[in-house]
């Protein structure tokens, strides 16, 4: 699956960069599972299109994302 998703830079006029990328691709996973029900591992591997960066969903990312929604 393709996410895709864009933001609106770092607030100060800056661009993104691939660290906060990745930070958002999580947040989207994130509000995926919330909105539909779904888990983390649904998305082990996706790659998220954010800001002209493309990220993967790592097992660290899913791991980190499965222990915030189940507490």
């Amino acid at each position: 699956m393709l996410l895709s998703t864009t933001g609106g830079g770092d607030g100060n006029g800056g661009g993104s960069s691939f660290c906060a990328a990745e930070g958002t691709g999580s947040h989207t996973v994130r509000e995926y599972c919330l909105n539909f029900e779904l888990e983390p591992v649904d998305f082990l591997g996706d790659v998220v299109q954010i800001e002209g960066f493309e990220t993967t969903i790592a097992e660290e990312s899913v791991k980190a994302l499965t222990a915030g929604l189940s507490g």
